[in-house]
């Protein structure tokens, strides 16, 4: 009996540790998590997740670029949310793309809206008792689709910005 309950004991310990990765996140994680660093303006963290290359790349330069991204999304009303839409994930490289819905805020992002993508107010129901009008479209968010290759490095997964599609 003894025996039996330090097997389970030691089953669900192995369990627990291969489900939570012993504290690393899989590459779908990491990239979340590198986006919702940058838009807290948590530069230090958003930077811990990018691979030895992609800062070598940026040099000197790569905080000034995490400052500017946090600016411009917290201009735009931040992250409304993330949606993994595919991870593979061959050995030690990980193919990300997920989708990045941004909450303007009221500033606008691209040209201005064209009246037939933000007509004018109508009344709920027309002078000549006709069926309700649908409400007008309005431009407050943005659905941005980013591919992110992640690559390992010991033990981690790593954002690779090189190859940001």
């Amino acid at each position: 009996m003894k025996i039996r309950f330090v097997g389970v004991i030691v089953l669900i310990t192995v369990l627990m540790l291969s489900g939570c990765g012993l504290g690393s996140s899989g590459p779908s994680q990491v990239a979340k998590d590198f986006f919702l660093a940058v838009e807290k303006g948590e530069i230090d963290k958003a930077e811990n997740l990018l691979s030895k290359e992609a800062k070598a790349r940026f040099g000197g330069e790569l905080k000034d670029y995490l400052r500017k991204l946090t600016q411009s999304l917290q201009e735009q009303g931040g992250i409304k949310s993330i949606e993994i839409v595919e991870e593979k994930v061959t050995g030690e490289i990980a193919t990300v793309e997920m989708k990045v819905v941004i909450a303007h805020g009221g500033v606008a992002i691209g040209p201005p809206p064209t009246p037939a993508d933000n007509p004018q107010p109508q009344p709920a129901v027309p002078s000549d008792g006709g069926d309700k009008i649908p409400p007008p479209v309005h431009r407050d968010e943005k659905v941005i689709t980013f591919t992110h290759d992640l690559l390992k490095e010991n033990g981690e997964w790593k954002l690779d910005l090189q190859r940001l599609r």
